[in-house]
């Protein structure tokens, strides 16, 4: 099972990133979906986010009500998906023109 299936179930995951690409992968969707504290910066780091969000049950049971939302909403939404590219597209076309146009200035 991969961490975004897990997510999608409703499971929190801690992660750190490392080489890997999955472990990377993992720290963006955190990121995305608003936990951020999930991801660790090492070891120790990771032990200490696992066992105290364990313990905590309250937080584990309110995060694992709104996970699946979360994640239908941020990760599994194909149209606000595509808004988002259009937008990033937009703005990288954007600063290309306007950097063109500075070079034509500058000639």
């Amino acid at each position: 099972m991969t961490s975004l299936e897990t997510l999608l179930m409703g499971v929190p995951v801690v992660t750190l990133p490392l080489d890997s690409p999955v472990s990377r992968q993992t720290a963006s969707f955190l990121q995305l979906l608003g936990l951020s504290s999930y991801v660790a910066s090492n070891k120790e780091d990771y032990i200490a986010i696992a066992a105290g969000r364990a313990a905590d049950i309250a937080l584990l049971a309110e995060t694992r009500n709104s996970l699946r939302l979360r994640v239908e909403h941020f990760l599994c939404d194909g149209n606000s998906f595509m808004e988002q590219v259009e937008e990033i597209y937009q703005a990288m076309w954007e600063k290309y023109c306007t950097e063109i146009a500075c070079q034509d200035e500058q000639k």
